[in-house]
């Protein structure tokens, strides 16, 4: 790096008005320049940001979990790693999307297990609704599968079970 940066706000400064690529480029020698481990996960989640605009999930997820192996404190790796675990999903690469939610969940206590849980239960779903919509039925069904080898309610496990119905008979699967 031309000039040591030292704080987000310099780094935020100088990214603002580049392109993508360039702000791409800008983070990764930041990255590997002798900066603070705080500065460091701040230019990943950055990387990250740009990543996932640009449709590239899974990149995008690979820094969030860089991220979430320097963050100090378990509510930050846990927040990480679930950034790492939808974009993975969105990727569609639901066996990295497992893992990264299975590391967010072992860092929680017995309530926030379940509530992390329970939101990875509504991503899958909302993500899944949004994967029909737009049409891509086959990543779709993937999901419902996904979501029907887990912990369910007999009514959730119901209207997961008739959305797949739905999508064998529209495969020819059924």
């Amino acid at each position: 790096m031309d000039t040591l940066v030292k704080t987000k706000r310099e780094i935020e400064d100088r990214i603002k008005d580049m392109p993508d690529y360039t702000k791409l480029n800008y983070l990764e020698r930041c990255i590997k320049s002798n900066i603070s481990f705080e500065l460091k996960k701040f230019c990943y989640t950055k990387m990250a940001e740009v990543l996932k605009g640009r449709g590239m999930f899974s990149a995008a997820a690979k820094n969030m979990c860089s991220a979430g192996d320097i963050a100090t404190t378990y509510s930050e790796k846990m927040q990480l790693y679930m950034k790492e675990f939808e974009l993975y999903v969105m990727a569609g690469q639901l066996d990295k999307a497992e893992l990264a939610s299975n590391r967010a969940v072992n860092l929680g206590n017995t309530m926030e297990r379940q509530e992390m849980k329970d939101a990875i239960k509504e991503f899958y779903i909302k993500e899944a609704e949004a994967l029909e919509k737009n049409q891509k039925k086959r990543a779709a069904m993937e999901i419902y599968e996904k979501l029907m080898r887990t912990a369910l309610s007999d009514r959730e496990r119901e209207i997961i079970k008739k959305r797949l119905i739905d999508l064998y008979d529209k495969f020819g699967k059924y």
